[in-house]
């Protein structure tokens, strides 16, 4: 979380405290895209996953092809999964039995983020400690991220405790590719972690990394969500759309800030299954320029979209006085 001050008064020193205005938060960057853009593909996931833990229920298209060429349709249900299952026949069970059941089930979203996040974070830090040069062990991040989150019950901390040795296998899995990468490329690292901020649109956010590479300047993002299977949300080598939006912000921002323009925007994909993939934004048939301009476009949505939201509610607060 950030906060910004403007400074009001150049005549006393920076160190005064009446020297700056008050402090208000910016915008972030993921927020922002949150708030504005819907995630294609995203949007059925959470009922997916509680579907899948109910019947062990499955509907997508296979990466195999039937005769004709078109990918085949795989609909079922998985051997051994759902929990209202028993002996091959859904369960009959009354209404307070089955309440912690379909809870579970509707919150498996939240296990399923929140995990990927855990993982996520520990790939994303050991990237960092090693294109820094920092000495750093994964076990000991991840074990450390596990002790110190805070958990809603001791079981849920005991089941994380468990799934260590698991997900360390594929958080190494994940950045072994990436360290791969780093040493074929050799790029030069200009930054990291470098925090922006645009006085022009009150946003600010923190990229992970500038290179120069190839002879140009990039500003880089390194990410670690799944790969989606679905045509919709684009995704099939874990590289989103928004991606390019976010770190178009950055690179706007950071020219505002520096001066400085970035020649192209680089997504590294790191994902936990042990795929990779390095995708610039002109491979995708965008310049730096295109994808500034299409960030702008969703800064001005969303700002339309705040105004508008807060007029009608300011409606609804008359209607109901006046009801």
């Amino acid at each position: 979380m950030y906060y910004a001050r403007m400074r009001v008064d150049f005549d006393l020193p920076v160190e005064d405290k009446k020297a700056w205005g008050k402090a208000s938060r910016p915008k972030g960057t993921t927020t922002l895209l949150e708030d504005t853009l819907e995630k294609k593909g995203l949007m059925t996931w959470p009922m997916g996953l509680a579907l899948g833990e109910l019947f062990g229920f499955y509907n997508f298209k296979s990466d195999r092809l039937d005769e004709e060429g078109k990918p085949i349709k795989m609909l079922g249900f998985s051997k051994g999964k759902g929990t209202l299952w028993g002996n091959g026949k859904l369960l009959s069970l009354s209404s307070e039995e089955a309440l912690p059941v379909i809870k579970s089930a509707s919150e498996a979203w939240q296990r399923k983020k929140k995990k990927g996040a855990d993982i996520g974070s520990v790939v994303h830090d050991a990237i960092e400690h090693h294109v820094t040069g920092k000495a750093f062990n994964i076990l000991d991040i991840y074990t450390s991220s596990v002790v110190m989150a805070e958990y809603e019950t001791e079981d849920e901390k005991a089941l994380a405790m468990a799934s260590i040795t698991e997900d360390v296998a594929a958080a190494e899995l994940a950045f072994g590719r990436f360290k791969k990468w780093w040493a074929e490329q050799k790029p030069v690292l200009l930054g990291v972690e470098e925090l922006v901020y645009s006085m022009k649109y009150h946003i600010s956010g923190t990229f992970d990394g500038r290179l120069r590479m190839g002879g140009k300047n990039i500003i880089a993002d390194w990410k670690t969500s799944n790969a989606s299977k679905s045509k919709e949300a684009a995704a099939p080598e874990g590289v989103y759309y928004t991606y390019f939006i976010q770190s178009a912000i950055y690179a706007m921002i950071w020219e505002e800030m520096t001066g400085e323009k970035t020649d192209d925007l680089l997504i590294v994909s790191c994902r936990k299954d042990g795929e990779f993939t390095a995708m610039l934004a002109s491979e995708v048939g965008l310049s730096v320029d295109d994808c500034i301009e299409w960030a702008q476009a969703v800064i001005s949505a969303y700002k339309f979209r705040e105004k508008v939201r807060r007029e009608l509610n300011k409606r609804g607060e008359l209607l109901n006085v006046n009801n």
